[in-house]
């Protein structure tokens, strides 16, 4: 699994081709033979399905999660479903007071965790539960307040069998100052998750 960064949307044949690069040629190319033709320039095709979730209609087997906030633009790819969202906490947000949305979107626990705490505690609910809500292919659609991702006061590392990993744990991503998390239907390995930025 590996997360791009970048300042801008990058070609997706060209993260594709480097994810199989850090993945392992051998193996992914012996359990996809279409992924050659499939990375070649222009030859990548995105659709997405009836909940809004893009696919790769030609390598089905590769999965992708996107999200952008103010300058960045991120990206990840796995073998199994994921979901991904990142906010740049620094870009100017309306006043809405946070109060209000995590009473209409944020269990009781949740409002609870972030009471006082701010705009950094209030992103991070937000983007587990976007990621987790990605992951199953629903995205925001399937409804924030329907998810839960604080239990006693501290974070749930998984739901419903989905494993939610906060992307400041990843060795040197709060230099990018993003508030992101990821969800992937599988319990993370350490050292599964690479990372890079562009």
């Amino acid at each position: 699994m590996h997360l791009f960064v970048s300042s801008r949307p990058l070609p997706m044949e060209e993260l594709l081709q480097e994810y199989v690069k850090r993945t392992g040629n051998g193996r992914l190319l012996t359990t996809i033979p279409e992924l050659p033709h499939a990375i070649q320039k222009d030859a990548i095709e995105i659709r997405r399905d009836v909940n809004g979730k893009p696919y790769f209609p030609q390598i089905p087997q590769i999965r992708f999660s996107i999200s952008h906030s103010g300058g960045f633009w991120a990206c990840v790819f796995h073998e199994k479903e994921i979901g991904l969202d990142i906010e740049d906490p620094t870009i100017r947000r309306r006043t809405i007071p946070l109060d209000r949305l995590a009473k209409r979107y944020f269990s009781q626990e949740e409002q609870q965790y972030c009471e006082g705490k701010g705009l950094v505690a209030f992103l991070n609910v937000w983007t587990r539960k976007e990621a987790y809500l990605k992951c199953v292919g629903t995205g925001i659609a399937g409804g924030l307040s329907s998810i839960s991702t604080v239990s006693g006061g501290t974070w749930k590392t998984s739901i419903n069998d989905r494993t939610i990993f906060d992307l400041a744990n990843l060795p040197n991503f709060s230099d990018t100052g993003l508030i992101g998390a990821l969800c992937v239907e599988h319990t993370l390995v350490e050292g599964e998750l690479s990372w890079s930025q562009r």
